[in-house]
C-alpha cells in the first residue's frame, strides 16, 4: 500500500482546498452551471493531480555531518526469521479491508443501479414534451438519466408542471452522470470522509440550478409551497436526482437571493492560482521518488575533496575502501543496512527521503543527511560535508558517494 497512501493523502489534500474555495468564495453566487462545473473539474484535478510527477533536478545543498558516516554504503538483504511478517499483521488486514469495502460499495452501485432500471420498466410510460415519464405509485419525483419519474400524473395541476420543468433540467444537464461519476469515486474513496462531503455539494448545486429555471416560469412562492407539500413524500432511491432530496429551507432562501451580477465571474478566475499552488505542491518534486531509491546499491567511486586540516590520505582512503563494493540496502520498511567492501556487517539503521536528500539514522543515535546529486535507474551520487576534530586539528571536506544498481 506504500503507493496507494500518498495518493489518497494528495487527492484528500486537492480535493480539501478546492472544496475550501467553492465555500468561501463561489457557494454564495446564483451562477449554479458554473459552479456544477467548477466542482466537476475540482474532482477531476483531484483524481489526476497526483498521477504526474513534474520532476526539476536534485539541489545540490550539502548538509555538515561528522566524518563518522564517511563511506556510508548499504548492504546486501538480511533477513531475520523472526522480522517476518504475521498473516494477520496490519499488511494484510488493511488491504483486505480496502478491498472489501469496495467490492461491497460496487456491489452497492450496481444493485441500485439494476433495481432502479427494473422499477422503471415496470413502471407505466408516457411521453411529455419529448420526455419519457415514468408512473409508479412507490416513486417520489425523481429523473433518472433521460427518464421523469413519478407517482402520477396530473398535466392540469401546476404542481406537477413545476415538477416536470424541475426534472426536465436535470435530464438536459446530465445531472445523473455526474452522480454516477461521484458513485464511482466514493467506491474507490468509500473511507474518505470528504467525498461524501463533495457529493453533498455537488447535488445541492443540482437542487439549485433546477430550481432557478422552475422560476423563470413559477413564481417562487408559489413554488417554494410545492417544495414545502412534497416535503414528506415517498422513499428515495440511490442514483436518482430526487426532487426533494435536500434542505427545504436552504432551497428557498437561494432561490430567493438577488441573482449575482455578471461582473462577479471573474470571481471563478482566482481559482486558476489555486489550481497552480496544487500543480507546483503535488505534481512538482525535486526529481526524486521514494519507490526510486528502493534497493541493493553497490559502491562503484568515492570522492573527497578537503576543504580544511592536515593531509589525511591515510583515513580518506580507508574510507573509500569501506565504500568501494560495499553494498547498500534501502528497504521499502524504511531500515537500511551496510555491508563495508570486505564482506563485514557496518552498520544498520533507518532511512527516509526528504525534500532532495536521504536522510538516515545510524542505531538509532546518530543523523547524517545525503544531498542527492544524480539519481537514474542504474546510479547514484550523493554529496555531504564533513567535519571533525583530529590530534593534527580540523579536518573537513566534501564527499561524494558513487552507487551502481
Amino acid at each position: 500500500m506504500i503507493h496507494v497512501l500518498p495518493y489518497i493523502v494528495e487527492f484528500s489534500f486537492c480535493l480539501l482546498v478546492l472544496m475550501g474555495f467553492y465555500r468561501l468564495f463561489l457557494a454564495r453566487l446564483t451562477f449554479f452551471g458554473s459552479t456544477r462545473i467548477y466542482l466537476l473539474s475540482a474532482l477531476g484535478f483531484s483524481l489526476i493531480l497526483p498521477l504526474f510527477d513534474f520532476q526539476f533536478g536534485v539541489s545540490g545543498n550539502l548538509p555538515i555531518n561528522t566524518i563518522s558516516s564517511i563511506g556510508i554504503a548499504g548492504s546486501q538483504i538480511i533477513k531475520d526469521e523472526s522480522e517476518s511478517i504475521p498473516f494477520l499483521s496490519i499488511q494484510v488486514l488493511l488491504p483486505a479491508l480496502y478491498f472489501g469495502g469496495l467490492i461491497w460499495m460496487l456491489a452497492r452501485l450496481m444493485i441500485g443501479l439494476f433495481r432502479t432500471m427494473r422499477l422503471i420498466q415496470n413502471s407505466e410510460k408516457k411521453h411529455y414534451q419529448g420526455f419519457q415519464i415514468a408512473l409508479n405509485p412507490v416513486f417520489r419525483p425523481a429523473s433518472f438519466f433521460s427518464t421523469i419519474l413519478l407517482p402520477t400524473l396530473d398535466l392540469e395541476d401546476r404542481q406537477f408542471q413545476q415538477i416536470i420543468i424541475h426534472e426536465s433540467v436535470h435530464i438536459r444537464e446530465g445531472h445523473s452522470f455526474d452522480i454516477l461519476l461521484v458513485q464511482l469515486v466514493k467506491s474507490i474513496m468509500w473511507f474518505n470522509p470528504l467525498i461524501y462531503v463533495f457529493e453533498n455539494l455537488l447535488k445541492e448545486v443540482h437542487e439549485f440550478q433546477a430550481d432557478q429555471q422552475v422560476t423563470l416560469s413559477h413564481s417562487s412562492i408559489d413554488y417554494s409551497r410545492t417544495l414545502v407539500q412534497i416535503l414528506n413524500s415517498n422513499r428515495r432511491l440511490q442514483l436518482l436526482n430526487n426532487f426533494n432530496q435536500f434542505q427545504t429551507k436552504k432551497r428557498i432562501i437561494m432561490m430567493h437571493k438577488e441573482k449575482s451580477k455578471e461582473s462577479k465571474k471573474g470571481v471563478f478566475l482566482f481559482g486558476i492560482p489555486v489550481l497552480a499552488m496544487l500543480f507546483f505542491l503535488i505534481s512538482c518534486s525535486s526529481g526524486v521518488d521514494r519507490p526510486q531509491l528502493v534497493g541493493t546499491w553497490t559502491g562503484s567511486d568515492f570522492e573527497f575533496e578537503q576543504t580544511e586540516g592536515a593531509d589525511m590520505s591515510a583515513m580518506i582512503e580507508g574510507g573509500k575502501m569501506l565504500h568501494v563494493d560495499g553494498k547498500l540496502i534501502l528497504e521499502e520498511n524504511g531500515n537500511y543496512q551496510i555491508v563495508a567492501g570486505q564482506g563485514d556487517m557496518n552498520g544498520s539503521g533507518t532511512w527516509e527521503l526528504g525534500s532532495d536528500d536521504i536522510l538516515t539514522t545510524f542505531d538509532g543515535q546518530e543523523s547524517t543527511a545525503y544531498s542527492i546529486v544524480s539519481l537514474t535507474d542504474q546510479e547514484l551520487i550523493t554529496k555531504h560535508e564533513v567535519a571533525f576534530e583530529s590530534p593534527m586539528g580540523k579536518l573537513a571536506g566534501i564527499i561524494t558517494l558513487t552507487y551502481k544498481r
